[in-house]
């Protein structure tokens, strides 16, 4: 609505929709890999290299989409107040946005703390709805499938 009616928020709709699109190949590849124990796991499969390269790739090809469309996507019109329709829209996507990070960096941490410490950190339900509230519906379902795969 904004992009259409005011020109305005075009390069964030696109990176938005750019890391969305790699946020969920993402998410695909950590459950299908095995990279995080998942029932979904491709049984036995060398597709999850292939993969990654697929994810790579799409990395490359939506940022030079981006940088080289870069001039015409400007917005044609600025913030005018921080209590306005736009700017309200705007921390809203933050808001979601921050969300998404903080889902990332729990689901990432295992990995990481695995490659850092040796040994597997665990971030169960508890750390999701703690940081999330009720805007993460999905951490008892997190927590249900560790308890099935007998993580948790």
């Amino acid at each position: 609505m904004m992009q259409e009616k005011r020109g305005m928020l075009k390069v964030w709709n696109m990176a938005l929709i750019f890391a969305t699109f790699l946020l969920s190949m993402l998410g695909t590849f950590l459950t299908r890999s095995g990279v995080i124990s998942s029932v979904h796991a491709f049984a036995q499969s060398s597709i999850g290299s292939w993969f990654l390269v697929f994810i790579a790739l799409t990395l490359a090809v939506c940022t030079y989409f981006l940088v080289e469309n870069w001039s015409h996507l400007k917005s044609e019109h600025k913030l005018e107040s921080l209590v306005s329709r736009e700017s309200s829209f705007l921390f809203n996507n933050l808001l979601l946005l921050t969300l998404c990070f903080t889902i990332l960096w729990g689901t990432f941490f295992p990995i990481l703390s695995e490659f850092v410490q040796g040994h597997k950190g665990h971030r169960r339900a508890a750390f999701f709805q703690s940081r999330c509230g009720a805007g993460c519906p999905a951490a008892p379902a997190a927590d249900r499938d560790r308890t099935a795969a007998g993580l948790a």
